[in-house]
């Protein structure tokens, strides 16, 4: 068989023309460190998180890709595995306590959070958080978005797929036929092939809570540059008992995100309500923002009653002015 032969029997092939129209769109992380950053020494060891041994060892790839829930596009994540030598566990290189073992840009470079069921991107992660909201109604509002777009690319590799059933069959006129075989549907939305998910606000809000640290530090170091801070709380998820953490707990009843003007995340507080549940964001920001002799000029707040209400009454009783660098702060209502 000629070379031409062989490209057009990969391209007439059913089963190849049903794969490339359903992952032509599909990004693939292979997530081993020594790949993506070579400028870690050879002498970097993971240590086994169960017994403390000092080397793990290599023990290939995983079985199956994770998927990462995206803005409408699918993203695999296929991990390195790692064994240990002593008690014999085995480790993906993704699992949070090796991750916390690799240097801070390594981690970085890790695309999104991933739970025990799923994962979300930190790109989709953060359009939920875009505009300052971290309520209830933000958060399924932009499921719903992200959930029409997946659909959407779900139709657009099914005409693809029929485009190249035809092109296929329009070919096969020139070749043998016992080349042609019967083209398959093109699988549901929901199916093990295609592996399309729609996004729920639980598991969206549960997965926020869960990573909102790893905003953090992309948020401080932008603050850094300020001469004053703007800062943007938003006392969100009250009474929502059906929002559960990934370890299966429920969240707390009322959970306070601190922000800064650009909507970075600087802190998930979780609290039973009322002045307390602010005590330990505002301190430990008041403590940096003392540290670095800066003064906060604005509070932004979703609700004038509500939250702009205790953090006055917070204000009186907790903060000083040389101890947040400044006399006053104004309260603005964004909500």
């Amino acid at each position: 068989m000629s070379a031409d032969d062989a490209r057009f029997k990969a391209r007439d092939d059913p089963d190849m023309v049903l794969v490339q129209s359903c992952f032509e769109d599909t990004e693939l992380l292979l997530w081993d460190w020594k790949l993506l950053h070579s400028s870690i020494t050879t002498d970097f060891r993971l240590r086994c998180p169960g017994c403390g041994h000092g080397k793990l060892g290599d023990n290939g790839w995983s079985q199956g890709a994770r998927q990462l829930i995206g803005d409408g596009e699918q993203t695999y994540v296929l991990s390195k595995k790692y064994e240990c030598p002593a008690c014999k566990k085995n480790y993906h290189l993704y699992d949070e306590k090796l991750m916390q073992q690799l240097p801070q840009h390594v981690q970085a470079a890790f695309p999104g959070f991933l739970s025990h069921t799923s994962g979300i991107s930190f790109s989709l992660m953060h359009d939920m958080v875009e505009d300052g909201s971290c309520g209830w109604a933000n958060f399924a509002h932009t499921c719903r978005r992200r959930n029409a777009r997946a659909r959407n690319a779900h139709l657009q590799a099914h005409i693809r797929y029929l485009d190249r059933i035809k092109q296929a069959r329009r070919g096969q006129q020139t070749i043998t036929a016992g080349l042609s075989r019967p083209f398959k549907a093109f699988p549901e939305f929901n199916s093990s092939l295609y592996g399309g998910i729609d996004l729920n606000p639980q598991y969206a809000v549960g997965a926020f809570l869960e990573a909102a640290g790893g905003y953090v530090e992309a948020a401080l170091d932008h603050m850094k540059s300020l001469a004053g801070e703007h800062l943007r709380l938003d006392a969100g998820y009250k009474n929502n008992t059906k929002v559960r953490l990934a370890d299966g707990s429920v969240a707390a009843a009322a959970t306070t995100t601190v922000m800064n003007e650009r909507n970075q995340v600087l802190g998930v507080y979780h609290g039973t309500g009322g002045v307390q549940e602010l005590k330990s964001a505002l301190l430990s920001l008041g403590t940096r923002i003392r540290e670095l002799n800066k003064k906060v000029c604005t509070v932004y707040v979703d609700n004038p009653h509500t939250t702009a209400g205790m953090l006055r009454l917070f204000y009186r009783i907790y903060w000083s002015g040389h101890f947040w660098g400044a006399s006053v702060v104004r309260f603005v209502s964004v909500g």
